[in-house]
């Protein structure tokens, strides 16, 4: 019996230690220290509004599932509204296939701008509390772009907020 006597402190020692390092890890998570983007919503199916909340610089990315039989170069109807919590930003946004190096296009305001590197920016700051639409429609209209009608894929939709004005080469 005397042989346990020092296992009992030692175990709640290194209970105390992992339950202080996990709740560490969660908060860290939280405030945006493991990863440089949130999730704002998944498994959407495409056609349903979104609305992607931005509160600090980052990425947000709204994801949502569609089948492989969908029509290419169809105007498909997906609205996603953009509310901003918190600080002034600049937006830019993308919308692009999982395991496909391929971007659609995403588009229905007139006040978001095309740029050359695949995203839309949108061409003034938004304001602490102010919400302002990203899109009506996607489109996937590239010729190689190879769908299989069995499977379903995920499209994501990437908004990156700047605290500075990003800029353009158009």
């Amino acid at each position: 019996m005397n042989n346990y006597k020092g296992l009992v402190p030692t175990l709640v020692a290194v209970i105390v230690l992992l339950s202080l390092t996990l709740t560490v890890s969660i908060v860290y998570n939280f405030i945006g220290g493991f990863y440089s983007s949130r999730i704002s919503a998944y498994n959407r199916v495409l056609g349903e509004e979104q609305i992607i909340n931005t509160d600090l610089p980052g990425a947000y990315v709204s994801s949502f599932n569609f089948a492989g039989t969908l029509v290419l170069g169809a105007d498909i109807k997906q609205k996603i509204i953009i509310k901003n919590n918190q600080s002034v930003l600049y937006l830019r946004a993308k919308i692009s296939l999982c395991e496909k190096s391929f971007c659609g296009k995403i588009f229905g305001y007139t006040n978001w701008l095309d740029g050359d590197d695949g995203y839309i920016y949108l061409n003034q700051p938004v304001l602490p509390n102010e919400t302002i639409g990203l899109c009506e429609y996607v489109r996937f209209d590239v010729d190689e772009l190879d769908l299989e009608s069995n499977l379903n894929y995920i499209a994501n939709i990437i908004v990156e907020a700047s605290a500075t004005k990003y800029l353009l080469d158009f």
